[in-house]
């Protein structure tokens, strides 16, 4: 599990707490491992087996509210932590908010990992089209390519040139990404 932080902890907490096992004893990896929302009035009520966790979170959080973030399909697909610098208890209009956001933001992770899935195929694709090592026996083929953006990296012209039988003939195909 990757965790990224807004607010203000210690930078030795925030290195060691940058990615971590989703068995972890850590309340964080419990609500992605199972799913069940965690409202935490006080840290020092825990059960002990987040004991580490806890003594190194203090001051900066002495009570929590974990809500899963998932996907349109159901599965869970990370986790929003809510935490407060003193023991607090939870009103209920506090617990529905916080529900609200974690929907909405878990529909927007989910966004961002197709985004990210779907840049990631065109960039393979474009990258596998502009292969310039296949080069054909019975032609010399030439081509200058220029990207869109070096950030996209994705939106430029692609050529492929094969033999298409034993006659000397060659397919060209070219296209925009």
């Amino acid at each position: 599990i990757r965790l990224t932080y807004a607010g203000e902890l210690p930078g030795e907490v925030l290195d060691r707490y940058q990615v971590i096992s989703q068995g972890a004893s850590m309340p964080i990896a419990e609500v992605i491992r199972t799913g069940h929302s965690m409202r935490v009035g006080d840290t020092a009520e825990l059960d002990p087996r987040y004991e580490a966790v806890v003594g190194d979170a203090v001051p900066a959080a002495r009570a929590a509210m974990l809500e899963p973030l998932r996907a349109s399909d159901g599965r869970v697909i990370g986790a929003l932590s809510l935490s407060w610098p003193s023991p607090h208890a939870f009103e209920q209009a506090e617990i529905e908010l916080a529900e609200q956001v974690a929907q909405v933001m878990g529909q927007a992770v989910e966004r961002i990992e197709i985004n990210e899935r779907e840049h990631r195929i065109a960039t393979e694709l474009q990258e596998r089209l502009l292969d310039l090592k296949a080069r054909s026996t019975t032609a010399v083929v030439s081509a200058t390519y220029e990207p869109a953006g070096e950030l996209l990296r994705v939106g430029g012209d692609w050529y492929t040139a094969i033999a298409v039988d034993e006659h000397d003939r060659i397919g060209v195909s070219v296209g925009d990404v």
